[in-house]
This record gives C-alpha cells, sequence and structure tokens, in this order.
C-alpha cells in the first residue's frame, strides 16, 4: 500500500483512521499534504523528538490546520509560557486533589446516567463522555451552571476543523471572549469541599 493523501477533513478518515496510520508510518513517515500545506509526523520516536523541540516544532499555531488560534491554552503554547500554565493548572490535579473529587464526579456521572438508564437508550459520547471533563472542570473554575451549556457549545465550536466552519469558530471565540469578560476575577481556592471551586477576589 502505497499513501495515496492523508485528508483530515475526510469523514472516511474519522471513521477509521488507523490503515492510514499505518501506511503513513510505513511509507511516509514524515508526510507532506501540498494541497493543504502541513506535514505530519507518524513514528512515534518521530513524534516524541518534535514534542521536546519547540524552537521547530511549535504549538502557537494552534491545534487544527487554520492558524487562527486567539486563544491562550495548554494546547496553544510554547515553553515558556506553556510551563508557566501547567505548574498553575497542575496544583488543582495532584493525587489528593483529585481523590477529593471523587464523590463529586460520582454524583455528576450519575446525573448525566440516569436519563439514559430512564429512556433505555442514548449516545455514550454526547450525552456523557463529552460532557463529563467539561462540566468538572467547570465547576470547579466556578462557571455558573446555567452557563455550562454555552461554554461547551463555544468550545465544541472552537474544536470544529474545516474552513467552511471557520466564521462559527470566530463567532464562538468572540462570545466566548466576552462572557469571560463578564465573569468576576477569580483565583484557585481549594478546600475540603468534594468540589474545589474558584471564588472572587
Amino acid at each position: 500500500m502505497t499513501v495515496v493523501g492523508l485528508n483530515p477533513y475526510s469523514h472516511a478518515f474519522h471513521d477509521d483512521p488507523f490503515p492510514m496510520y499505518r501506511d503513513l508510518r510505513d511509507n511516509a513517515p514524515c508526510y507532506y499534504n501540498d494541497s493543504l500545506d502541513f506535514w505530519a509526523l507518524s513514528r512515534y520516536d518521530d513524534v516524541l523528538a518534535a514534542l521536546h523541540d519547540p524552537e521547530v516544532y511549535c504549538s502557537r499555531y494552534g491545534i487544527t490546520l487554520e492558524q487562527d488560534s486567539t486563544l491562550p491554552m495548554l494546547l496553544t503554547t510554547d515553553p515558556p509560557g506553556h510551563t508557566d500554565l501547567r505548574r498553575m493548572v497542575s496544583r488543582a490535579f495532584t493525587p489528593r486533589r483529585v481523590a477529593d473529587l471523587e464523590p463529586a464526579v460520582r454524583d455528576l456521572s450519575q446525573g448525566f446516567l440516569e436519563p439514559l438508564l430512564a429512556r433505555g437508550e442514548g449516545d455514550l459520547i454526547v450525552d456523557y463522555a463529552a460532557r463529563l471533563p467539561m462540566d468538572v472542570i467547570a465547576r470547579m473554575l466556578g462557571v455558573p451552571q446555567e452557563d455550562e451549556e454555552s461554554l461547551r457549545a463555544w468550545t465544541n465550536a472552537l474544536r470544529t476543523a474545516g474552513r467552511l466552519r471557520k466564521c462559527n469558530r470566530s463567532a464562538a471565540s468572540a462570545e466566548l471572549w466576552a462572557w469571560v469578560g463578564r465573569m468576576p476575577r477569580r483565583t484557585f481556592a481549594f478546600s475540603s469541599s468534594p468540589m474545589p471551586r474558584m471564588k472572587s477576589n
């Protein structure tokens, strides 16, 4: 098998990417797509080396092919900014802090699963797996529960690939920034409560 072309926008690729991954590793470990103008590394050692060389392989252009990332976050920063963000966030996820979250996370999980059980069907990804981690983090940050669905919609739009959806991502970014601007300044305030949250200064 030879590499025909890696198209990250292809539905067929998303449905079953593993044959393409194998093809890339075997035949084009450093692959270039001239129509979409991107490079792809597929072998473990190469990817590992790239992760540790931010001067050559940087994250600041975002996590999609469109270089229009407007939100500073761990995935779109390089050292030293990434190091500072990671150090700050890591304080929220020590083993003890994570253990303290367990009862609240169990309650949240149960709340998501009970409607599925009552209906006898559901989409486990959409109705549970995609909601749980975001809602846990949102509550740790003190996001009002009435804003959680909006926050989920904005972040989903920002993660959506495809040039035709660029306008949706720009609108979501603007709405998210406006929402952040309306929130009070917050600082980490961990306590013995089951779900640590942020509090206003």
